[in-house]
C-alpha cells in the first residue's frame, strides 16, 4: 500500500483523478505501514473503501444510476 498503491493514487490525482482505494484488498509490510498509507490515500488523493462498497458503486454504474458518493470519513 506504502509504495504501488499510493504511488497510483498520486497520480490519477495529478492527473484529475480521485481514486477508490479497496482498502481490504491492499495490503503492506505491516499492518502500521498499510494503516497509514490508507489514512493518506484517503485524505489527500482518493477514497478508501471496502470491497463491499466498491462492488456496490460498479453495480449502480453497470445500472446506468449511480448513486454512491464516497466522502473521506476513514
Amino acid at each position: 500500500t506504502s509504495g504501488c498503491v499510493r504511488a497510483s493514487a498520486v497520480d490519477g490525482a495529478q492527473h484529475g483523478f480521485r481514486s477508490l482505494v479497496v482498502a481490504d484488498a491492499s495490503g503492506d509490510r505491516s499492518a502500521e505501514a498499510h494503516e497509514t498509507s490508507l489514512g493518506s490515500i484517503d485524505e489527500l488523493y482518493g477514497d478508501v473503501v471496502s470491497t463491499a462498497d466498491a462492488l456496490e458503486y460498479l453495480r449502480e454504474l453497470q445500472s446506468g444510476v449511480p448513486r454512491t458518493v464516497f466522502l473521506s470519513d476513514h
